[in-house]
């Protein structure tokens, strides 16, 4: 039975790592989106919603939270190999017999990490209603299927130790281009748990340095200028707006703070800047720095154009 459906999801995710779920590694967190593929021939459309609802909560209740359509990797299932038979009676019912295959892979390769394969039954009143039985007999933490998860979550562990190297390669060549966002992207893509992600952490680090000082040299500049033209309390405010504006990681903030008290001598009026001082300590500019460079990674993902991705190959 062929997969048919195609479905657009974003070419290369994020992430990974931005709405994942942690991993049987503590702390761990790799993303799985849920691809709408589980129709089989003569199963009804309500059917295949239930079932992406299933492996949410499959992934769920194995330590996954299922991220967006634009992950590169996936978790699905399909419905084979169906038989009905019709009781009757005063309330006929519909007894159906199926097997529901599940998977995780790679998108992005065309592969398959891990299937499993469970036949299922169910009795409704209706063929829908004994497909929603069949599913509602699946069981999130049985043995088979935690089997099934984490033979998956140890393929794309394994993926992204191969891997590494290559991704840490593009996110290299897009700092070189000061390309900040991309950098970003590429760096944010290895999890904790593996291989490179101390020197994708430091390569993050720095990419965000970097973006926020260039801009930072431009806010200073501009809130410079304001407050030359117009050195009163309305110039100030003017300048405030771009002072505002500059990340406290950047490395020209102590002379926004020399402007800002300039300010504050020429209109007798304090500018303060409100996210500067609970950064002052080194850990938590870290923890900044780190939380601002996965925003703007998350922003980037979501601005990548989307692909096609056609999932015949999988059966």
């Amino acid at each position: 039975m062929k997969l048919s459906k195609i479905l657009r999801i974003n070419a290369l995710a994020f992430m990974g790592f931005f709405t994942f779920g942690a991993f049987a590694q503590e702390d761990c967190e790799i993303g799985i989106a849920v691809a709408p593929i589980s129709q089989g021939d003569g199963v009804p459309v309500a059917i295949a919603s239930r079932l992406d609802s299933k492996i949410r909560q499959i992934l769920s209740q194995n330590g996954i939270a299922g991220a967006p359509e634009n992950s590169q990797f996936f978790a699905a299932g399909r419905f084979d190999k169906a038989y009905h038979d019709e009781l009757g009676g005063t309330s006929p019912k519909t007894v159906l017999k199926t097997t529901l295959t599940l998977y995780i892979g790679d998108a992005d390769g065309q592969k398959v990490f891990a299937s499993k394969a469970i036949d299922l039954k169910g009795v409704g009143t209706s063929e829908e209603r004994a497909y929603q039985m069949a599913l509602n007999s699946l069981k999130p933490d049985s043995k088979a299927v935690q089997d099934f998860v984490t033979e998956g979550k140890r393929k794309i562990i394994a993926y992204y130790d191969a891997k590494y190297p290559q991704i840490l390669a593009k996110a290299n060549t897009a700092l070189k281009q000061r390309d900040y966002p991309e950098a970003l992207y590429w760096a944010s893509q290895i999890p904790d748990c593996c291989k490179g992600f101390e020197a994708a952490n430091e390569l993050m680090v720095k990419a965000y340095q970097e973006e926020v000082d260039a801009a930072g040299k431009q806010l200073l500049m501009k809130a410079q200028g304001a407050f030359s033209a117009d050195p009163t309390a309305v110039g100030a405010a003017k300048a405030s707006e771009y002072l505002s504006q500059i990340d406290p990681a950047a490395s020209c903030m102590p002379q926004a703070e020399e402007l800002a008290k300039k300010m504050e001598a020429v209109t007798k009026a304090q500018w303060k800047f409100e996210n500067v001082d609970k950064y002052r300590d080194k850990m938590a500019m870290h923890r900044h720095m780190i939380d601002a460079s996965k925003a703007a990674a998350v922003a980037k993902a979501k601005s990548r154009p989307n692909v096609v991705y056609n999932y015949e190959w999988l059966h």
